[in-house]
């Protein structure tokens, strides 16, 4: 390789480095969440009473005027979501 092509590449090579670090200073993030309407709406039921809490285990939990427990761990949009696990105060009848 002469002397010439040489000091060609290390110049194409430093351009191309000085321009990607001039874009790269300009670059700038987008947000990534969006206010105001949320993109997705779920909906539990009245008679499943209020929201208690959550369970690392089983997600979300929900408590009835009648003592039972409904955990919720998937959540679809616009739907009712399924109750994962459910427990009862009292026996279990036979």
């Amino acid at each position: 390789m002469s002397k010439t092509t040489g000091r060609v590449l290390i110049a194409a090579i430093a351009v191309l480095v000085i321009s990607n670090w001039c874009s790269a200073r300009k670059a700038k993030a987008s947000p990534q969440f969006a206010y105001g309407q949320p993109a997705c709406k779920s909906y539990v039921p009245i008679s499943w009473g209020e929201y208690v809490g959550a369970a690392k285990d089983y997600g979300i939990v929900f408590k009835d005027n009648g003592g039972t427990l409904r955990f919720v761990n998937s959540v679809p949009c616009e739907a009712v979501p399924p109750v994962s696990l459910e427990i009862r105060r009292g026996n279990p009848s036979n």
